[in-house]
């Protein structure tokens, strides 16, 4: 079981570089973020505390998608320095290599942590878990290649962490039953990101709602979402902002069909 209206915050890159996007947060923001946090009276957890029932007063859980390298150049230490955890979630043949399965504005390119960098993590209590193998929408996957991002994923970061991995983000926040029905049979735990009101205190473990931390939320903003399960005024705002990831997702699409005609 989640606790009651636990927040869990995701968010992508921590950089001061220049970046089109709106997914990168500044280290300075990064940093005010925790603070809140600390000054709000959260501790921070990750799923290994949720399985394992050794949960705090006021938990929260932040989490990070992709594993972009700026998570252990700027991320990680200002986690460290407030006495925090997250979990990382790892889109596994892109370790180390940068992200060309994403659609960025100037063809801009970020390079995702190597394996040597997760296995400092890992062994400095951060999680580890799986975001597939190629990230791609698993929605639109044959049976074999769906399975093969589920299930071979958590097999190559369990080999390079050493670490039972029991967490899952589905790629781009989508899901179906099917998809569902295979994280099932290898995590115990799987996120994805808010879309409709009917989500926000959904019970299943396999479908569980965050909300993404944007380049140009305030502070203002930034409390506000700590409590988005009883701010359904979010979600609408949330979903057309992620819709943006569609781009993305028809690309790899026609490129795959391309591929294959």
């Amino acid at each position: 079981m989640l606790p009651q209206n636990l927040p869990i915050l995701n968010y992508h890159k921590i950089d001061n570089k220049p970046d089109v996007g709106i997914t990168t947060r500044h280290p300075d923001d990064f940093i005010k973020d925790l603070a809140i946090l600390k000054q709000q009276g959260f501790n921070s957890i990750n799923f290994k505390h949720l399985k394992e029932n050794k949960l705090p007063k006021k938990p929260v859980l932040i989490s990070f998608d992709d594993a972009y390298e700026s998570f252990y150049s700027e991320a990680f230490p200002i986690l460290k320095e407030f006495q925090m955890t997250a979990v990382v979630f790892v889109p596994v043949n892109f370790i180390g290599k940068f992200n060309t399965w994403d659609v960025q504005i100037g063809r801009k390119k970020y390079r995702h942590m190597n394996e040597s960098q997760l296995i400092e993590i890992s062994k400095s209590g951060f999680e580890i878990g799986s975001h597939s193998l190629t990230h791609r929408s698993l929605t639109f996957l044959d049976e074999k290649s769906l399975i093969s991002e589920i299930k071979t994923s958590k097999e190559v970061l369990q080999d390079i962490t050493g670490e039972n991995i029991i967490s899952f983000s589905y790629p781009f926040g989508l899901l179906n039953n099917r998809v569902i029905k295979y994280v099932q049979e290898h995590y115990a735990y799987a996120v994805q990101l808010i879309k409709f009101k009917q989500q926000l205190n959904g019970t299943s473990l396999y479908s569980i709602p965050r909300i993404n931390i944007y380049r140009m939320d305030s502070e203002k903003a930034f409390i506000k979402k700590l409590d988005f399960r009883n701010n359904t005024g979010l979600v609408f705002k949330n979903k057309l902002i992620q819709s943006g990831s569609w781009a993305t997702v028809l690309l790899q699409q026609f490129k795959n069909f391309n591929r294959y005609n």
